[in-house]
C-alpha cells in the first residue's frame, strides 16, 4: 500500500475547505441588496416606490414609472444606483439604509441628484 505524502494531505484538505466557503450562501452583494428589494412607501404615504435589483433586468418603479437601473455599490449602510430616468438622463440615487436599534430592520432615506431627501418605510403585506 503506498502513502500519501503530506504535501498532497495539505492540497486536498484546503480544496475541500475552498469548495465548503464557497458553496454556502449567495455574494455578499446578493445579500446586502435583498433586503432592499419590494414596496417601499414615503412617510407621508403619498408616494409609492418598487425596488426589483436582485434579478436580471434591475428596476426601479415611481409614480407608475418603470425606469432601468445599475446598481454600483451595495453595502450593510447605503445602496448606490444609476437610474436611467429618461432617453437622455442617467442619474444617481442613494438609498441610506437606517437600522432599528435592534438591527432587525431598516427604512430608507432616499437622496435624488438635487439633494431632495425622503424616507421610505418597507410596506408589510396585509
Amino acid at each position: 500500500m503506498r502513502k500519501c505524502s503530506w504535501g498532497i494531505k495539505w492540497f486536498a484538505l484546503v480544496v475541500v475547505i475552498g469548495f465548503f466557503m464557497t458553496s454556502c450562501g449567495g455574494s455578499a452583494t446578493e445579500e446586502a441588496n435583498s433586503g432592499i428589494n419590494g414596496v417601499w412607501k414615503s412617510n407621508d404615504g403619498n408616494k409609492e416606490l418598487t425596488i426589483n435589483i436582485n434579478d436580471e433586468s434591475k428596476t426601479i418603479e415611481m409614480d407608475g414609472k418603470i425606469m432601468p437601473v445599475t446598481v454600483e455599490s451595495d453595502t450593510y449602510k447605503s445602496t448606490i444606483v444609476q437610474v436611467q430616468e429618461d432617453a437622455d438622463t442617467v442619474s444617481t440615487w442613494t438609498f441610506q439604509k437606517v437600522w432599528t436599534d435592534n438591527g432587525s430592520s431598516f427604512t430608507v432615506i432616499l437622496t435624488l441628484p438635487d439633494g431632495t431627501r425622503e424616507k421610505y418605510a418597507k410596506e408589510t403585506p396585509s
